[in-house]
């Protein structure tokens, strides 16, 4: 299966966030605590139902937050 686009809504630190990737290579790059991380996990729990960093589904939603979007 191929991920041709990603919308993120209140996961983690992205309010809202929209990526395209490219059929090819698609490469991540960021400094530290910009969301590099959290964007590999949306897209695991995308294809997994659940995250590879926690056990408890409420942690992934934004502060202040009462649902996620993926």
């Amino acid at each position: 299966m191929w991920l041709r686009n990603i919308q993120i809504s209140n996961f983690r630190n992205f309010s809202h966030f929209e990526l395209e990737f490219s059929s090819t290579l698609n490469l991540f790059e960021g400094g530290n605590a910009q969301g590099k991380t959290n964007l590999l996990e949306a897209i695991y729990c995308l294809g997994r139902g659940t995250s590879f960093r926690t056990s408890t589904d409420q942690i992934m939603i934004k502060w202040n937050r009462d649902t996620l979007y993926l």
